[in-house]
């Protein structure tokens, strides 16, 4: 049996659809395509932009990731010692641990935006009729992707 997603596109495929009925909306898969056919725009640039530039290396955020990954080098031992005999690294490590926390928040809702972005192309490319090549041939280039990234690190 087929997967739902690939029913709504034998249905949207314009090579196929005299064939076909058109999309029923009491059908959850084909009111899901047919939503996203309806949907504006996600965000602006302007809202993009500025998300790029809170990630970007140079912005403050990622000198407090930096920090906080940097304290997952010291043992539990070395971190308390740190912040038990010195009155000014406890602030700090009291403001990196809030910092950390925000950060860590905002790259779960990135990722959620990302998760969302990729399940919009993914309704996108729904009206190929190549789709499950496409898929198939962008599943082995990122596992070569992988490789590189992998055999870099290992020789990095």
């Amino acid at each position: 049996m087929a997967k739902p997603i690939l029913r709504v596109v034998e249905r949207v495929n314009p090579e196929v659809r005299t064939e076909l009925p058109p999309l029923d909306p009491n059908d959850p898969d084909e009111r899901l395509y047919m939503n996203f056919l309806e949907q504006p725009a996600q965000a602006t640039f302007e809202q993009i932009q500025k998300i790029e530039d809170y990630m970007e290396t140079r912005s403050q955020a990622s000198i407090w990731r930096r920090l906080a990954l940097g304290s997952l080098t010291r043992s539990g031992a070395q971190l308390v010692e740190s912040v038990q005999n010195d009155d000014t690294v406890a602030p700090l490590m009291a403001d990196l641990a809030a910092a950390a926390t925000e950060y860590a928040d905002r790259l779960k809702t990135l990722a959620e935006m990302i998760e969302a972005a990729s399940m919009r192309i993914e309704l996108a490319l729904c009206s190929r009729p190549d789709l499950k090549e496409l898929i198939t041939q962008a599943e082995k280039r990122g596992k070569r992707i992988e490789l590189k990234v992998v055999e870099a690190v290992a020789h990095g």
